[in-house]
């Protein structure tokens, strides 16, 4: 997959990262047993939507990536910079703990 645009902000160049708001979608039961954290970069939109995700670790496999095939129905208020809504980078660490 290509690297996204340059105008997701990276956590470094924002004020307030975006918020989840709810919990994280994914499938539980695609989950694989052996794996205890998942840990995934997300690419999130001003609007709040997540244009687009990828799995840091462990390393991708298709039982991964099926778990995480709803993550992008999850909602969050987006990051802020000067106030205003800003499309932005965030990672995450997953766990069914």
């Amino acid at each position: 997959m290509p690297e996204p645009p340059a105008f997701y902000h990276p956590s470094s160049g924002i004020d307030l990262p975006a918020q989840l708001v709810g919990e994280w979608y994914v499938l539980s039961d695609l989950w694989p047993g052996d794996v205890r954290k998942i840990q995934v970069r997300l690419w999130i939109s001003a609007e709040g939507n997540i244009d687009r995700w990828k799995v840091l670790e462990p390393s991708s496999s298709e039982k991964v990536r099926a778990s995480l095939e709803w993550i992008g129905r999850s909602i969050l208020n987006p990051a802020k910079k000067n106030g205003l809504p800003v499309a932005s980078m965030m990672d995450i660490e997953l766990s069914l703990d």
